[in-house]
């Protein structure tokens, strides 16, 4: 690829959340032993891509902006953490938990660091079938 089309990519806001959380999402599937089996990531977790960006916007801290996203100062943070849900497929109950739009925000990537998989509340994943 020519090199102004990647730093287009770079500087693109949809293009970098469509890639983040589609390779999020495939990436925990597979650690769990599952996979998308191609499927688009909106149609595995029912919302899209407007309404991701909304809800992440909303949940922005004071000061910060997209373009921090961009540079990485800011990630996507899973409220309740990923390992605290049982699933192995985007069909189970705990998944579309875990990537509920209710369940994501956004956080300086430091205190996510920090975070890690801490709950700070009690949390009662579904049970395994």
């Amino acid at each position: 690829r020519p090199e102004f089309a990647l730093e287009r990519q770079r500087q693109n806001i949809k293009f970098i959340l469509n890639n983040r959380i589609r390779e999020n999402i495939s990436g925990c599937l597979k650690r769990r032993g599952g996979h998308k089996q191609g499927r688009r990531w909106e149609k595995l977790v029912g919302y899209n891509f407007r309404e991701l960006k909304k809800r992440l916007t909303e949940t922005m801290p004071v000061g910060y902006t997209w373009k921090d996203f961009l540079s990485a100062k800011l990630h996507i943070d899973h409220i309740i953490p990923i390992d605290a849900f049982n699933f192995t497929r985007p069909e189970h109950t705990d998944f579309k938990r875990c990537w509920a739009l209710s369940n994501l925000r956004l956080l300086p990537a430091r205190e996510n660091l920090i975070k890690g998989v801490k709950l700070n509340r009690p949390f009662q994943p579904a049970l395994r079938i």
